[in-house]
């Protein structure tokens, strides 16, 4: 069983600790960081935010999709508007992401930052996380 590799603001970890609740998370803050993480060994899957860092998720899906043994990637945008994507935006950044491989994109403004939010957040990552490691 692998760890859940978190690509997400530092605004965003403190709610992913939460949905993940005991899984194993490593995070990253940049698509380098993501680099090493994955050359030191396997992960069950990639949750890339739409801002992390000075890094590109399209680039980071573009490299992930390359490598000899894929994982599956779902990507979110996890802050409010006045640092993330505009709804017309958030369409085009879907789109791109899915074409790109992502297996999900997630609106986490959809959810309320509450025990129930992430209980629904959690049930929409589930299928793409049963090689994580858990209690």
């Amino acid at each position: 069983m692998e760890p859940v590799l978190v690509a997400v603001s530092d605004d965003a970890r403190a709610r992913f600790a939460s949905i993940l609740g005991e899984r194993a998370v490593v995070f990253a803050g940049s698509v380098d960081e993501v680099r090493t993480v994955l050359q030191r060994g396997r992960v069950a899957a990639v949750i890339a935010g739409s801002h992390f860092g000075e890094s590109s998720t399209l680039e980071l899906l573009q490299q992930l999709a390359a490598r000899p043994d894929p994982c599956p990637v779902i990507c979110v945008q996890a802050v409010p508007f006045h640092h993330g994507l505009g709804k017309s935006t958030f369409r085009a950044f879907r789109a791109a992401c899915l074409e790109l491989g992502a297996k999900a994109v997630i609106d986490l403004l959809e959810y309320p930052d509450d025990e129930a939010g992430n209980a629904r957040v959690r049930a929409a990552l589930e299928p793409y996380l049963l090689n994580a490691v858990s209690p």
